[in-house]
């Protein structure tokens, strides 16, 4: 008999408790996209000073390489991220099944999982830019090709009005329905393919249950970063130590997210998988 969904976040919460290894796949991603990310800044700089690339006036061969470090550098980030949240769901499952789980089983899921997650992320994004480009097509491209010009009245502008609307509502669905996926990927042993058909079918069974687990998330994340922005807005009114303060909340922001946030939705999500899978 499935769990019910309150049952599975006061455990989620006990196994986070006692387990707090669980943060460490996030505090390295996290450490190691800041790394990249200043490499590349540095990198950008260099060039830019060096004189072999000035990015002030647009030419071809400047777009070209600004275009091909971005790619790189989005695709770096992306197996940094896949690797470490694939040996974050495979140490969330060996603690729910009740073993302890360590450094080892990070880098053995990571390295077993981290390119099929990677693909998986690339057919949800093609997916959703496939979804966006359809309905830029419908609500923007039909009406401009009737004729229809966003300077010819307040009326015009309704199609794209109504197009941006549903384009969030379309990315929210396209993400609610596929949530699932990076733990089929990793704790059913898919491949990418298999790993989205897989979550949009674990999905399809469970609406209404994956619909709460992710609000109540998106609740507290959404709720945690308020609190955390109204804080830091108080402090900054402080002179002097206004700037240190608010520099203190940012980082106690970004600890909460990584160190609890992360691998207790992490933990969440895997045993409600986990629990009703099929």
């Amino acid at each position: 008999m499935a769990e019910k969904l309150q049952d599975i976040m006061k455990k989620g919460w006990s196994i986070w408790r006692k387990n707090l290894v669980l943060s460490v796949p996030f505090i390295l991603s996290l450490v190691l996209i800041i790394i990249l990310v200043i490499v590349f800044g540095i990198a950008i700089a260099l060039l830019t000073f060096s004189g072999l690339a000035d990015f002030s006036g647009m030419n071809i061969l400047n777009i070209v390489i600004l275009a091909l470090a971005t790619v790189l550098f989005i695709i770096l980030i992306s197996l940094i991220s896949s690797f470490f949240s694939a040996g974050a769901i495979g140490m969330s499952k060996k603690a729910i099944e009740q073993k302890k789980p360590n450094l080892d089983e990070m880098t053995d899921y990571g390295k077993r999982k981290f390119m099929d997650l990677f693909l998986a992320s690339l057919i949800i994004m093609v997916i959703t830019l496939v979804s966006l480009i359809l309905l830029a097509g419908v609500f923007i491209g039909i009406p401009l090709a009737f004729g229809f010009s966003p300077s010819d009245s307040i009326v015009s502008f309704i199609p794209m009005i109504v197009g941006a609307a549903i384009s969030i509502l379309v990315l929210i669905v396209i993400g609610l329905a596929l949530a699932m996926v990076p733990y089929a990927v990793v704790i059913s042993d898919l491949g990418p393919m298999e790993g989205v058909r897989k979550g949009a079918r674990f999905f399809l069974d469970n609406r209404l249950h994956t619909f709460l687990l992710w609000l109540i998330v998106m609740v507290i994340s959404i709720g945690s970063s308020a609190i955390f922005n109204v804080i830091q807005f108080i402090f900054e009114q402080i002179p002097l130590l206004g700037i240190i303060l608010s520099i203190t909340i940012t980082l106690i922001s970004v600890a909460f997210s990584t160190v609890v946030l992360a691998p207790l939705s992490t933990v969440w999500y895997s045993h409600f998988y986990m629990d009703r899978v099929k």
